[in-house]
């Protein structure tokens, strides 16, 4: 947000590099909280039974991924 303030030539490679994984990490995470959203819509509905499952695969993906963090 604040990169049109920096100098163009003060950006290297790496420092492009870890920008594009925070933002492929960032637009990770937005999908998974889409999909959670989701599926707690769906538990709600006739369909409870795919939205419940959905919100049990979606917190053993988070658990998953807080775990190999670690």
């Amino acid at each position: 947000m604040l990169a049109i303030f920096r100098d163009p030539w003060l950006e290297d490679r790496e420092t492009r590099q870890r920008e594009q994984r925070a933002k492929l990490l960032g637009e990770i995470g937005i999908l998974g909280a889409g999909f959670t959203a989701l599926f707690l819509v769906l538990s709600q509905t006739p369909l409870h039974t795919i939205g419940i499952g959905g919100l049990i695969l979606m917190a053993a993906a988070a658990a998953g991924a807080g775990l190999g963090f670690l």
